[in-house]
């Protein structure tokens, strides 16, 4: 058996605790900022699990100047999907999201990063449709 840290055993207590007294009770009272706040602290503790793995809080350092540049404008609710570099950013609606990718877009032109590729994405707000 390997043994737990107390670090990684802390981290997923207090994941487990953004969990149920700020993600889920978000979703209920359809507070958007609340959400995106609770993602961020449980990407925040991952982050730290991970780092030493991969070389700091993101494994692209071009997603990681993103991200500090969204943070800076107390924008919140984006992350690192599993190892990366895939990432995301959670927005409230189409506005939100045009406003966030004028944003990052303006900004990666500003620094001049290369290799960042932009996808826009809705959410899928019913279940699958199995058809015979």
């Amino acid at each position: 058996f390997k043994r737990i840290s107390s670090t990684n055993k802390n981290n997923s207590l207090s994941n487990y605790k953004t969990l149920l007294s700020e993600i889920l009770p978000s979703l209920i009272e359809k507070d958007f900022l609340t959400f995106c706040l609770g993602i961020q602290k449980i990407q925040d503790n991952t982050a730290k699990v991970f780092s030493n793995s991969q070389g700091g809080k993101y494994v692209s350092k071009n997603i990681e100047k993103i991200f500090n540049e969204l943070e800076k404008n107390k924008l919140f609710g984006y992350g690192q999907s599993s190892w990366g570099p895939t990432s995301f950013i959670i927005c409230e609606n189409s506005v939100y999201q045009n406003k966030i990718i004028n944003l990052v877009e303006n900004f990666i032109k500003k620094e001049n990063i290369v290799g960042v590729k932009i996808e826009k994405a809705q959410a899928q707000n019913y279940g699958h449709n199995l058809i015979r």
